[in-house]
């Protein structure tokens, strides 16, 4: 592939350029606000902090390692181009890399791999936005590169680092350390006893990574929060009424404002129209839980209508197109629109496929299915209605696509000649 590299990776950084000039990237309002204040606070101040103003208090409510990341890159520069260049170089980077990886799993899905990541509108579009997705999926595709590539005492180690490192950048990952175990002693190839000291010692390492954040918490709260504290209540409370994100639309004006069916009571109302997220974890736990045993069966009805949203859907919902080039509504508007969707649908169709191929076959890519079912799970009850959650998931369905469209030209090139 040396010679091959080049083109399709040229194109991809065309097609992420061509995000900044389509796409209204917002760093006013939501989690790229949020991202933003609490960089320029630890530059400025030193303190991990969402305070807008002094004084500035310390606050657990997000993971710390897109943060971190945004401040090591505004100490070079403030402008929100620096940051979306080095995520464009990052994304870029990522595409390469899960292409050595498919190189080591199956020659034949290197090229697809490459073509298929580079060309990826949604890898694209993130990479242009103040959010955690692009960075996150690079750390995925280290992982994977570590898990095939290394071997020995450094594999361990380097696994561990960078899965510490994921747990800081979404803390839903720590759940990812058991089930990572589990999966890793009953799949990796060699003896048990041998894997399971191994998967361990990724733990472990794990473990020590997220540590130091674990302590500050302690330091800064009295109380053990290993990464964040405040978001899972409200996710899940959200998780038992919510089938899509309508109510979310107008956030950017002020106050979210949320539908009825969301509460059981009034005073249920009242108390959450009060209440900040960040600062109301046991009172949004409450109302999961008496949701949960008052309607049982509607609730988990809820989570199975609202899954594949998690999945199908256009990836661009949270952007705003650039509104002389594509007005909201307009002809070409919806054209893009069902082109993004159409996209995206072809993607996970092909990575099932491909999964059923690599789970029939034994083939060694099939280890990219468990992510996906991690995902899956853990997002089953949350307020997984933004196909944002499973971006994070791409390098795992290109894997798994690139199976699919290598078994069908292995097949076809294979297959007799009809005669005229």
């Amino acid at each position: 592939m040396s010679r091959s590299w080049w083109l399709p990776i040229a194109l991809g950084l065309v097609l992420r350029g061509s995000c900044l000039l389509g796409v209204e990237y917002d760093q006013e309002h939501g989690d790229a606000a949020s991202y933003r204040l609490t960089a320029l606070t630890l530059l400025d101040h030193g303190v991990f902090s969402i305070s807008p103003s002094a004084p500035w208090v310390p606050t657990a409510y997000r993971p710390p390692g897109y943060t971190a990341f945004v401040a090591a890159v505004f100490a070079f520069s403030r402008a929100f181009l620096l940051l979306q260049c080095v995520q464009i170089v990052l994304s870029l980077a990522a595409v390469w890399l899960l292409s050595r990886v498919a190189r080591r799993i199956d020659v034949r899905l290197e090229l697809p791999v490459l073509w298929l990541g580079a060309l990826n509108p949604f890898d694209a579009v993130y990479a242009g936005a103040g959010l955690s997705e692009c960075v996150t999926t690079a750390v995925f595709v280290a992982l994977c590169w570590a898990l095939v590539a290394i071997e020995g005492h450094r594999r361990w180690l380097v696994m561990g680092l960078l899965l510490g490192v994921l747990c800081l950048l979404r803390d839903i990952y720590l759940a990812l350390l058991p089930f990572g175990l589990i999966a890793f002693t009953l799949f990796a190839p060699g003896q048990r006893l041998k894997v399971l000291r191994e998967g361990v010692a990724i733990c472990a390492v794990a473990a020590m990574v997220i540590a130091p954040w674990t302590a500050r918490n302690y330091g800064a709260f009295g109380k053990v929060i290993p990464i964040s504290a405040g978001r899972l209540g409200y996710s899940l409370w959200m998780g038992t009424w919510a089938l899509d994100g309508s109510f979310t639309l107008e956030d950017a004006s002020g106050a979210r404002t949320y539908p009825d069916h969301a509460f059981l009571r009034e005073e249920d109302r009242q108390a959450v129209a009060g209440a900040d997220p960040a600062l109301a974890e046991p009172l949004f736990k409450r109302l999961f839980v008496e949701r949960v045993r008052a309607e049982p069966v509607k609730v988990v009805g809820r989570w199975l209508v609202r899954w594949p949203r998690l999945w199908f859907g256009t990836r661009f919902d949270i952007f705003k197109l650039h509104e002389r080039l594509l007005p909201y509504g307009s002809m070409q508007w919806k054209v893009v629109k069902a082109a993004l969707f159409g996209v995206n649908a072809i993607f996970v169709v092909a990575a099932l496929a491909g999964a059923w191929l690599a789970v029939k076959h034994r083939a060694t890519v099939r280890f990219a299915v468990l992510p996906l079912a991690f995902t899956a799970a853990a997002y089953l009850p949350l307020n997984s209605f933004e196909n944002r959650y499973s971006q994070p998931m791409f390098p795992f369905l290109t894997l798994l696509a690139a199976n699919a469209l290598a078994t069908v030209i292995a097949r076809r090139r294979s297959a007799p000649a009809v005669a005229p």
